[in-house]
Parts: structure tokens; sequence; C-alpha cells
């Protein structure tokens, strides 16, 4: 249920509508969800970028929202980016 939309105390008609207006995943949340589909073994964000030649301000702040829906997890791995920082990969449930 959306709770962004719809109070606790909202009868159960409410949170449908609330439902109905608010897509469970946005279009980029859905690239980023493609993308991360497309992959085997995963992809960090870096990757996930360069695969939909967005910036990483664009793409990064779609992966909480797919990890509290349940469709994105991170691997426990993680992978040197472009700065030789470790970077977790990110794979789709």
């Amino acid at each position: 249920m959306t709770a962004a939309f719809a109070r606790n105390t909202d009868p159960l008609t409410s949170f449908g509508g609330a439902d109905a207006i608010q897509p469970h995943v946005t279009a980029l949340e859905k690239e980023v969800l493609d993308t991360l589909r497309d992959s085997i073994f995963g992809l960090t964000i870096n990757e996930i970028a360069g695969r939909l030649n967005r910036s990483l301000v664009s793409v990064s702040p779609r992966l909480k929202p797919l990890v509290l829906k349940g469709l994105v997890v991170d691997t426990g791995l993680t992978k040197d980016g472009p700065e030789g920082r470790g970077r977790i990969i990110w794979r789709a449930k």
C-alpha cells in the first residue's frame, strides 16, 4: 500500500486510489531494473549509469526505492570504480 498518498486511518478504498495514482516503478527505475536484469552477475552504479548513458546523480537515487520495493539487492560484493574506491555490486531479484 502507498503510505505517501493515504493515511493509516483512511478506508481501504483510499489505499487503492493511492496505489492507482502512484506507479509502483518510475520510468527511470524501470530502466535501472531492466539493466540489472540483463546482467548475470550484477553491476555497480558506475556500470549501470554507463550502460544507460546517464549521470551517476540521476541513476544513484533510483537504487534505494528499488531495494525498498524488493526488486534489487546488494550482493555483498564490491568492485573498484573509476576512482579506485569499492562500489557495491547490485543485482535484480
